[in-house]
C-alpha cells in the first residue's frame, strides 16, 4: 500500500504529500482475475475497501524481526497451499488453520460491512463479504482453482490459457465504443500534454531550483521541482 497525492507539473510525490497530505492510497500487487475483462470484479473492490477499513480501525503494534519472519512464512504457505483445508499458519505464536483465522477476520468485518452499507444506502459490502466467505469454505470456487480446472479441461498450459483469455478480453474491449464527447475529451487532453512536453523540452529559460534536491538514499538525490519562466 502506498500513500498518494496528485502532483502538480514538476512536483515530486514526496513534496506533494508534505504540502497537501494524503489524497488516496494505492493498493499494489493485487491478483488479477483472468475471468473478468477488467481484471477485477465489483465484489472484490468492495471487499478490499471493507478490509482496508478494518485495518484502519484495528490496533496494529510495531512489527519486530521475529514477527516479520512469521509473516513471510504465512504469506508463502498461503500462496503455495492456500486451497488446502488442512493448511495451518502461525498466529500469535500458535498454529491455526487458514480457514479458522480467515473466518475470525470475516466475523470482525461483519459489523463494519453493515455500517458501510447503512452509510452508503446499499448492500454491496455485506454481499461482498458473503461472496468471499463462500469461497473460503469452498476453495474450488476461487479463481486459482477455476484456472486449474479450465486448463485441465482444455488440456492446455498456463501460457496458452493466459493468451486465450487475453484474446477474449481484447475482443471485448475493442467492441466497446466511446462516445464522440469522450473521444473529443481525450484528444484535447493529449494535445495539452504535448504542448506542455514541448515547453519543457525546448524552453531555454527553464531552470531547476537550486533547493529542489532531496536525499533519497545513500548518495542518491532527485529533482523535486521544475520551474519554467514561460509558464
Amino acid at each position: 500500500m502506498r500513500p498518494k497525492q496528485v502532483t502538480q507539473p514538476g512536483e515530486s510525490l514526496l513534496n506533494a504529500l508534505q504540502t497537501r497530505g494524503i489524497s488516496y492510497v494505492e493498493l499494489r500487487s493485487i491478483d488479477i482475475n483472468p475471468f473478468v475483462p477488467s481484471g477485477i470484479e465489483p465484489a472484490q473492490l468492495h471487499f478490499l475497501e471493507l478490509f482496508m477499513h478494518h485495518c484502519l480501525f484495528t490496533e496494529s503494534p510495531n512489527i519486530d524481526n521475529q514477527e516479520m519472519e512469521t509473516i513471510r512464512y504465512n504469506r508463502n504457505e498461503t500462496a503455495y497451499r492456500g486451497r488446502d483445508p488442512s493448511l495451518k499458519l502461525i498466529h500469535q505464536q500458535e498454529n491455526i488453520t487458514l480457514y479458522h483465522w480467515a473466518s475470525q477476520l470475516f466475523d470482525e468485518m461483519q459489523p463494519l460491512a453493515e455500517r458501510l452499507d447503512q452509510v452508503h444506502h446499499t448492500d454491496h459490502y455485506l454481499q461482498a463479504l458473503s461472496h468471499y466467505r463462500e469461497r473460503l469454505s469452498q476453495p474450488h470456487l476461487t479463481p486459482s482453482a477455476q484456472i486449474i480446472e479450465t486448463m485441465q479441461e482444455a488440456e492446455e498450459s498456463f501460457s496458452s490459457f493466459a493468451l486465450r483469455r487475453s484474446q477474449l478480453h481484447h475482443q471485448h474491449h475493442v467492441a466497446l465504443k466511446l462516445s464522440d464527447e469522450r473521444i473529443a475529451f481525450f484528444q484535447a487532453v493529449a494535445r495539452q500534454s504535448y504542448r506542455q512536453k514541448n515547453i519543457l523540452e525546448h524552453c531555454k529559460k527553464c531552470q531547476v531550483d537550486k533547493n529542489s534536491f532531496y536525499k533519497e538514499g545513500q548518495g542518491t538525490y532527485r529533482i523535486q521541482t521544475l520551474r519554467c519562466a514561460c509558464n
